[in-house]
């Protein structure tokens, strides 16, 4: 059964949508523009699910209290969260959500806006596998879902990537040795220097974001194999290029599309770029690599500034963190087109309401089809909805 909407504006008692069905269209494809009065034109969204025309107008608090840190669970407004980051939807109405602060992975039930913590303990670092409570975290970063009851996440402080088996809570490490190194490597032998962002390409690769290290690692799911697939560990810069010869400069928020692209939210250049998995290459999609700033635009003549999370939404819509402007863009990935769907570069603080709303520091994104556009907001300490 699909997840509705409404259902859980209502649990949340925000007095707006309560009546809403899920949002789900049957739109057949960009239409090659830049995003109008809050509406992104698409056609089927991740996982087959339909995307549709979705209209956004509004950014609803979903759990968390703005400026508020805490580690409580608690249903909406009750829980608390310290630095949240990265996020992943599991397509049947849960939200996982890396509570990077306080070293937990958590849980919204969207039926009812109920936050469960899942793996780690409240205030406790390390670097255990385990189950549930005996495993130790630390600085869980970007997510990405693996299907059924598979949940991937990058333990930045650990330098590693682990599985976490939603359905026995058992969690281990897939790859990483909690050592700072310039080598790919296999499972425990790989190296990975503070990784941040984290996706999948739906069957048996993963890409990490290898933050420090300046490069784009892809990880073999079945072997814990990585090698690097773009950028030279250790070499930081801005180039295109193939494979080695491209430069990154912190490089973190990732997004896979369906049709073997990876988009990197290249954040000290403020640029968004793209690679072709198959060959390598990497192009710069949109912004201008060294300059800074909150201009919409096409290509290069787009400004962000430390850009981070990013969402892609299986209609070429993909969706940016521009965490230095406080606010969440959308590239138009067909025309290069960017445009600002929420937040106001003067406003750093976060406000729920009709959009565009405010945001203090957005981070990370994941795009629910048929629900909308969740974010967390690092500074702020709360999950919100874009819908």
């Amino acid at each position: 059964m699909p997840f509705k909407l409404g259902a859980l504006l209502c649990a949340l008692a925000l007095g707006v949508g309560c009546f809403l069905p899920a949002l789900e269209g049957s739109g057949s494809g960009p239409d090659g523009g830049p995003i109008e009065g809050g509406t992104v034109d698409g056609g089927s969204g991740d996982g087959g699910s339909p995307g549709g025309d979705e209209a956004y107008s509004t950014l609803s608090l979903i759990a968390g209290t703005p400026g508020r840190t805490g580690n409580s669970d608690g249903v909406g407004a009750a829980a608390g969260f310290d630095g949240p980051e990265g996020l992943a939807w599991d397509g049947t109405g849960h939200l996982f959500i890396a509570d990077q602060g306080n070293n937990l992975i958590r849980e919204i039930n969207l039926a009812t806006a109920a936050v469960t913590t899942v793996v780690g303990v409240r205030g406790t670092s390390g670097d255990t596998d385990g189950t549930g409570a005996t495993v130790r975290l630390s600085g869980p970063w970007g997510l990405a879902w693996g299907g059924v009851d598979r949940l991937f996440f990058v333990d930045r402080y650990n330098d590693q990537v682990r599985e976490f088996d939603v359905a026995t809570t058992a969690v281990t490490t897939l790859a990483g040795r909690h050592t700072v190194g310039d080598d790919a490597g296999i499972g425990a032998w790989a190296d990975i220097n503070f990784p941040e962002g984290l996706c999948s390409d739906g069957t048996s690769h993963l890409f990490v974001a290898d933050t420090e290290g300046a490069t784009i690692q892809e990880i073999d799911i079945a072997t814990g194999a990585a090698t690097i697939l773009a950028g030279t560990a250790g070499a930081t810069g801005y180039a295109d290029g193939i494979g080695a010869a491209a430069r990154f400069a912190r490089p973190d928020g990732l997004a896979c599309d369906d049709a073997g692209h990876l988009f990197v939210a290249d954040r000290l250049n403020n640029a968004i770029r793209e690679i072709d998995v198959a060959t390598a290459a990497v192009t710069t999609l949109a912004g201008s690599p060294g300059v800074e700033g909150s201009d919409d635009g096409t290509g290069l003549a787009a400004r962000f500034s430390r850009p981070t999370g990013l969402a892609y939404d299986g209609a070429a819509h993909l969706f940016v963190a521009d965490t230095g402007n406080h606010e969440v863009r959308v590239v138009d990935v067909a025309t290069a087109a960017v445009s600002t769907l929420a937040g106001v570069p003067s406003r750093d603080w976060a406000v729920p309401g009709p959009l565009p709303a405010s945001l203090e520091a957005p981070s990370g994104l994941v795009f629910a089809p048929g629900v909308g556009l969740f974010v967390s907001d690092a500074a702020a300490g709360v999950i919100l909805l874009i819908h």
